[in-house]
């Protein structure tokens, strides 16, 4: 199967209708595939059963075949699986830049919140249990916190902070400044 074929396998999949078995079939498959590390620098990286672990100074990037490039930076502890509702990044702490393939549906859990996206360029930070920070590099984004939905579309960097107010999400402006590696697009 051609990588841009993905994105028509998977809406004829999730369709209402049920797909033809041989087409469930593939895609299954490819969405079977492993996280695999395609570069990372030196210092204590470590991926078991979706699970990666980055130490002082080191970074990784994964590819998950055909569907996204996740970058986690350093000091993050992050796991990727699949959900009910596609590739899911609950990170825990530190920060990841995303490269989604559009028409892939991907989700980010943060302590404060889900990032729903389909096709998009995005970065997450964990600051502790009452803050994180996100930034929709190109594309849209669903953010949910408590309650609280704000759909975000830009073709160019769009930043904020979601901290817990008196109990109560709180979104708030913040700069576009954030660590950016080089790193390959996701096709």
């Amino acid at each position: 199967m051609r990588q841009d074929q993905l994105p028509a396998l998977l809406s004829m999949a999730l369709a209402p209708k049920r797909p033809p078995r041989a087409l469930k079939a593939r895609l299954l498959a490819v969405l079977a595939q492993p996280p695999v590390v395609l570069k990372h620098s030196e210092g204590r990286v470590s991926l078991e059963d979706g699970v990666v672990t980055t130490g002082p100074g080191a970074w990784a990037e994964l590819r998950i075949k055909g569907q996204a490039l996740i970058a986690v930076k350093e000091n993050s502890l992050a796991t990727i699986r699949r959900g009910a509702q596609g590739l899911e990044l609950l990170l825990e702490r530190g920060a990841a830049l995303v490269n989604v393939i559009k028409g892939v549906p991907f989700s980010s859990t943060l302590p404060l919140g889900l990032v729903r996206v389909k096709g998009t360029w995005f970065y997450v930070e964990s600051r502790g249990p009452k803050e994180s920070y996100l930034c929709l590099c190109e594309g849209r984004i669903d953010l949910f916190a408590n309650g609280l939905k704000k759909v975000i579309k830009s073709e160019d960097h769009v930043a904020m902070t979601v901290s817990l107010k008196r109990g109560v999400p709180f979104l708030s402006p913040a700069p576009a400044d954030h660590w950016h590696p080089d790193v390959e697009d996701a096709s």
